[in-house]
C-alpha cells in the first residue's frame, strides 16, 4: 500500500487552504510537526505481526483524528465563515 508522505500531507493542507479560506503561514503552515512526524511514522504500524491499522477507512480515520486532535497545522480561520454554511 502506498501511505501519505510528510510532504503529501502538507499539500493537502496547501490546497485545502487555498480553496476553502484561512491564513497558509509559509513556508509549511505547522504548528506541530513532531506530530505530523508521529503520524507518519504510525501509518503503518503493526503489532504481533498484525497491522494496527489494516483497513483504509482506520488509516483515514487515524489521519483526519491526529491532524485535528494534535493541532498539526495553523488554523486561522474567521467564524463568520465557519457559520456561513450553515445559514446559506
Amino acid at each position: 500500500m502506498i501511505y501519505l508522505t510528510k510532504s503529501n500531507v502538507i499539500l493537502i493542507n496547501r490546497m485545502t487552504v487555498q480553496h476553502h479560506g484561512g491564513n497558509y503561514v509559509p513556508p509549511y503552515n505547522l504548528l506541530n510537526e513532531h506530530a505530523l512526524d508521529y503520524l507518519i511514522e504510525i501509518i503503518d504500524s503493526s503489532m504481533f505481526g498484525e497491522q494496527l491499522y489494516p483497513e483504509i477507512h482506520h488509516k483515514t480515520g487515524l489521519y483526519t483524528f491526529n491532524i485535528i486532535s494534535n493541532h498539526i497545522f495553523v488554523m486561522v480561520i474567521k467564524e463568520p465563515d465557519l457559520k456561513q454554511g450553515y445559514y446559506s
